[in-house]
């Protein structure tokens, strides 16, 4: 079962996407999930996950710069929440830097409120109400934090919105501040370099293309410089090929051991 649901508009600039979840393969699986510019925040119901090898139940995972493989027993079952890095820093209430590339428990972060609402969440009685606990509760907790800084905003979304094909020197440039400043700015509110996000955000574009496009399209389409520079990225975000990711985006079939 997979049902996704489209956040309310009071938190929508910031969370992106909610998707509950509930499989069951009866047998452990492994498997590779996709890249993005967002923050993770995942509620389990009743089951644990494994991140880099530790096991989860409710989390977040920071912004990456590898695609996060996860593994479970043969059941996992909550409720995923994608939402940008400066809404995370709102809601959490921490140094982004803190949670970059890092899975955490989510009581690390939110203390027993965290507990409280794994307990709401795991006595509601459809995925349908989970998801409006969960949408209430950020609301909430995103209306009452402090907005983040003007010009971070304005960066971060001018980088992500040309699916990083606009230079961090342009937007440096554009604030009148230098790059080093910016990249101090992103560690605070964002946690990875401008550098870093703006590769994320042109991978993932990639990865969108991969299915329906040649190589080479994709590769002019999303601005890299020829086929090699797409490979590189594929190898160093996705651990594999850009032709093994496009027959199967889970599968964890790593390129070294190609």
């Amino acid at each position: 079962m997979l049902l996704e649901r489209r956040p309310g508009a009071a938190v929508g600039e910031h969370v992106l996407r909610y998707c509950a979840y509930s499989e069951r393969t009866g047998v452990p699986t492994r498997q590779r999930e996709p890249l993005s510019p967002s923050v993770v925040l995942i509620f389990g119901i009743g089951s644990r996950l494994r991140v880099e090898g530790e096991a989860l139940e409710t989390f977040v995972g920071g912004l990456g710069d590898v695609c996060p493989v996860i593994e479970h027993d043969g059941e996992m079952h909550g409720i995923q929440v994608d939402l940008d890095p400066l809404g995370a820093r709102m809601l959490l209430g921490v140094p982004m830097h803190e949670l970059a590339r890092r899975s955490v428990p989510l009581e690390e972060v939110m203390g027993a409120e965290a507990h409280v609402l794994e307990e709401r969440l795991y006595e509601a009685r459809s995925w349908d109400e989970r998801i409006e606990i969960v949408d209430r509760t950020l609301e909430r907790k995103l209306r009452d934090a402090p907005a983040p800084p003007p010009d971070v905003t304005w960066a971060w979304k001018r980088l992500v919105q040309s699916d990083g094909r606009l230079r961090t020197s342009e937007v440096a440039a554009a604030l009148g501040c230098s790059g080093k400043h910016l990249a101090a700015r992103f560690r605070e509110h964002v946690g990875l370099p401008p550098k870093t996000v703006a590769r994320i955000a042109r991978f993932k574009r990639a990865t969108e293309l991969l299915s329906a496009h040649s190589l080479a399209e994709v590769a002019h389409a999303c601005g890299y410089y020829d086929q090699s520079h797409l490979d590189r990225d594929f190898r160093d975000f996705a651990g594999t090929t850009p032709s093994s990711y496009r027959r199967d985006p889970r599968a964890v079939t790593f390129f070294q051991d190609a």
